[in-house]
């Protein structure tokens, strides 16, 4: 026995029954109701089954399955669940659009000269034969909702593949295309990749299965492959590319340094460390003082060469004029470090004569 779990949803089914169109001739205002009250979307513990029931048994009560006025109109005076005709077939051309709709609600009378409070339950059509429910308003949205987000999963599933990186290029969403090379290739390049060849003098003789391999393998040698073409092309382009955009951020942030002002504080409420007067009046002290360590370490070497290299020169000068002279000539003198200057009389001391031991004599 089929249980309600494996039965379909009513809004999910279309229900119809031609026998029963034949039986009451047509639908139309009187027969609607009672051909509805056969389908599986009528609730017989309404208003309108106990008003049938009892018609069928009470011949006072017959002229209400007769007219849907009548009938409504009694419902009209009962509080509870019932069925009721909210709208019919409009006026078309060559007929009309055959469409009604009858309204599942919860009547509650508010008393004596109030109107009845009215909750809908559910929506149903009669179009033609066919019987359908109306979905409810939270069925409607959360299939459109389902249906955005199966659309928005395929497409990302799709577009995470398309994005490329590289260094040079960046992220793009197209793959790198190259244009093939159709410029021959110059002497030398083609000597470069081509393996080296002796002269058919030269060469020694060869077996003729080894003749003909051998030519098969030079005539392919010689002709470049287009992938490499392709790839060198490829590789030049990115080369050209990362230069000019290094030259670019060298122009623009040359000047620039992360540290001399690092921030402070934590994501979202960084600030600078110092003030950018601050930062330039460090700046152009640390240069001053790398100019002035630089000057002393200049002026330091200058200085020992001028204090060691002053005799080696005069030196160097007595030795050359020596070494030039011609016969006959005499040497420049050349004042030496203990002669007085030219005028002044040097004064010689006195020697002391040396005092022999002498022994002594024996008188």
């Amino acid at each position: 026995m089929a249980t309600d779990a494996e039965e379909p949803a009513l809004d999910e089914i279309q229900w119809r029954s031609p026998h029963l169109v034949e039986f009451f001739q047509g639908i139309h205002s009187d027969t609607v109701m009672l051909y509805f009250m056969e389908s599986p979307f009528f609730d017989r513990t309404s208003n309108n089954w106990a008003i049938r029931s009892q018609a069928q048994f009470n011949e006072s009560m017959q002229h209400l399955l007769a007219s849907r006025e009548a009938f409504e109109t009694r419902l009209r005076e009962m509080p509870g669940l019932e069925f009721m005709v909210v709208a019919e077939p409009q006026p078309a051309p060559g007929g009309d659009n055959g469409i009604w709709i009858i309204r599942k609600q919860q009547r509650r009378k508010r008393g004596p000269g109030l109107d009845d409070r009215i909750t809908v339950l559910g929506t149903y059509f009669v179009i033609g034969e066919n019987i359908y429910q109306a979905p409810s308003t939270e069925d409607v949205i959360g299939s459109k909702i389902l249906s955005a987000a199966t659309a928005l999963t395929k497409f990302l599933s799709t577009a995470s593949s398309l994005p490329l990186f590289s260094p040079a290029q960046g992220y793009s969403y197209l793959p790198p295309t190259t244009k093939s090379s159709t410029a021959p290739f110059s002497a030398r390049e083609s000597r470069a990749g081509s393996p080296m060849q002796l002269d058919s003098s030269q060469a020694p003789p060869l077996p003729s299965s080894q003749q003909s391999a051998g030519a098969s393998g030079t005539a392919g040698a010689g002709k470049p492959s287009a992938a490499s073409a392709s790839s060198a092309l490829s590789a030049a382009a990115q080369n050209e590319r990362a230069l000019f955009e290094s030259f670019n951020l060298s122009i623009r942030y040359g000047a620039e340094y992360m540290d001399e002002n690092p921030l402070l504080g934590e994501p979202g409420s960084f600030v600078f460390s110092a003030t950018n007067e601050r930062v330039q009046a460090r700046s152009q002290q640390q240069q001053q003082q790398t100019t002035l360590s630089q000057s002393q370490t200049d002026v330091q070497p200058s200085q020992s060469f001028r204090s060691g290299s002053a005799v080696p020169s005069s030196q160097a000068q007595g030795q050359g004029a020596a070494v030039n002279r011609g016969p006959g000539e005499k040497s420049p003198t050349t004042p030496s470090a203990g002669s007085p200057p030219a005028g002044v009389k040097k004064v010689r001391r006195k020697s002391k004569a040396l005092v022999s031991p002498m022994s002594p004599s024996g008188a």
